[in-house]
């Protein structure tokens, strides 16, 4: 086989895995919040300010809130509350101690990424802390990996991933920053309301892409012999 012939069977491949990955699209689901009584789902949970900022943790014992995919919940919408009117240019932290829980029936999935949306106007995702920390934080327990987050332009949004996904059972710390920035339609004593979510890939496109990649191995190897 041609240099010419495998670089146009490797573009094959990848185009037919892209194009049935489009028919089996990413399945976009959403963060499960138990009950004070373990079972259920709650659409919303509201967190009052300590310090120089918010704390997400279990409100009926402290401890990292337990939180798993479930497709029928809805958004996770965090809202934060403010104890004086928020001042254009001040930072805030908002620190969050999870748990990735199975849900009801012990199979939800791990977690392969993470997105959040700031909802008020006026407020922006900021790259650094208000004692000049440069960057925001992450740590997991019995995990091992990369993970990493983009704030896209706009700073509204902010996408996690993390590579291998976190599993259930894993305890985990996220540390970011917001800031206030006022302008046009923003209101001070307003709450911050943030929607939080992930995305599950479908296991079609995990399929395709995986047979992809062996593809592209197999033509790897026929080419060295």
């Amino acid at each position: 086989m041609t240099r010419w012939h495998l670089w146009l069977t490797m573009v094959l491949v990848f185009a037919l895995a892209l194009a049935f990955g489009q028919a089996a699209p990413l399945q976009a689901a959403v963060l499960g919040i138990p009950a004070s009584d373990g079972s259920g789902t709650s659409a919303g949970s509201e967190y009052e300010p300590e310090g120089d900022g918010w704390v997400v943790e279990d409100p009926y014992g402290g401890g990292n809130q337990d939180v798993y995919y479930d497709p029928d919940a809805g958004p996770w919408i965090k809202t934060l509350t403010l104890l004086d009117p928020a001042v254009a240019g001040t930072i805030y932290t908002l620190t969050e101690n999870l748990h990735v829980g199975g849900g009801p029936d012990g199979t939800a999935p791990a977690w392969y990424d993470y997105h959040e949306e700031i909802l008020t106007p006026g407020w922006t995702w900021n790259p650094t802390g208000p004692g000049g920390e440069n960057q925001w934080s992450f740590s997991a327990s019995n995990w091992f990996g990369i993970w990493t987050y983009v704030i896209p332009l706009g700073n509204t949004k902010v996408d996690w991933t993390f590579n291998p996904p976190l599993p259930v059972c894993t305890n985990l710390t996220l540390t970011k920053y917001l800031i206030y920035n006022g302008g046009t339609g923003a209101d001070p004593n307003a709450p911050i309301i943030i929607a939080e979510y992930p995305t599950i890939p479908e296991p079609g496109t995990l399929v395709l892409l995986a047979t992809a990649g062996l593809g592209l191995l197999l033509f790897a190897w026929r080419r060295r012999k």
